[in-house]
C-alpha cells in the first residue's frame, strides 16, 4: 500500500504586461480548442451515434490547426493537454452513467469567455529553475511561494481569475508527494512576506 501524500503550496508570480497578454492568448485558445473538439464529438454521435474516440479527437485537433494557423502562436503541448481534459470529462460521465463513480457526473459542457479561464502545461513545455518558472510561449515568470518546495515539477495548469492571471503548478516529490501552486502578483520579488491571500 502507498504511503503518498498531497498537499498545497501557494505562491505569487509576476506577468509582465506582454505576457499578460501572451497569457490570455493561450487561454483563448485553449477555449476555442476544447469547444471545437466538444461541437466535434457531439456532431458525430448526433449524425451517426458513434461516440468519439481520444484518438479522433487528436486527429480532428491536428486538422484544425492546420485550418487556423494562429493555433501556432501557442504552446502546442498546451493544445493537446486540452483535448485531454476533455476527454477525462467524458471518461467520468461515462462512468458516472454506467454506475462505476459514487458521484453523479455531468456531461462535459462549453467553455464560455466569461468562466475562469484555464490552459495546462506538461513537463516538455516549462522549465523551473531557481524559482523562475518558464512557460512555452509566454517566457520566464519569478515565482513568491510562501513556504518551501522541493522536487521535480509535473504538469502545470495556469488559472485566470477576474484580473489576475493565476497559475496552478501540480508538481510530485520523488514520485510520492504531490503539491500545486497558485500564483497573481506580488509586492516585491523573492520576498515569502510579500505573498497576499488571493
Amino acid at each position: 500500500m502507498s504511503n503518498s501524500t498531497k498537499h498545497g503550496v501557494k505562491g505569487r508570480v509576476y506577468l509582465t504586461p506582454e505576457q499578460v497578454l501572451l497569457a490570455a492568448r493561450q487561454f483563448g485558445c485553449a477555449r476555442v480548442v476544447y469547444n471545437h473538439l466538444l461541437n466535434f464529438s457531439q456532431t458525430r454521435y448526433s449524425h451517426n451515434k458513434t461516440k468519439t474516440s481520444p484518438a479522433q479527437r487528436s486527429l480532428e485537433l491536428t486538422r484544425i490547426k492546420t485550418a487556423l494557423p494562429w493555433l501556432r502562436e501557442v504552446s502546442a503541448p498546451s493544445l493537446q493537454q486540452t483535448g485531454r481534459a476533455l476527454d477525462t470529462a467524458y471518461r467520468n460521465w461515462f462512468d458516472s452513467l454506467m454506475g462505476k463513480r459514487p458521484d453523479k457526473v455531468k456531461p462535459p459542457r462549453f467553455k464560455k469567455k466569461s468562466n475562469r479561464q484555464s490552459a495546462r502545461f506538461t513537463r516538455n513545455s516549462f522549465r523551473f529553475k531557481n524559482g523562475v518558472l518558464s512557460l512555452s510561449k509566454i517566457g520566464a515568470i519569478p515565482i513568491v511561494w510562501h513556504r518551501r518546495v522541493s522536487g521535480e515539477p509535473s504538469p502545470i495548469c495556469g488559472h485566470e481569475h477576474q484580473d489576475v492571471q493565476l497559475l496552478q503548478w501540480k508538481k510530485v516529490v520523488s514520485g510520492v508527494v504531490a503539491s500545486s501552486l497558485v500564483g497573481g502578483t506580488v509586492k516585491a520579488p523573492h520576498s515569502p512576506k510579500a505573498f497576499e491571500p488571493l
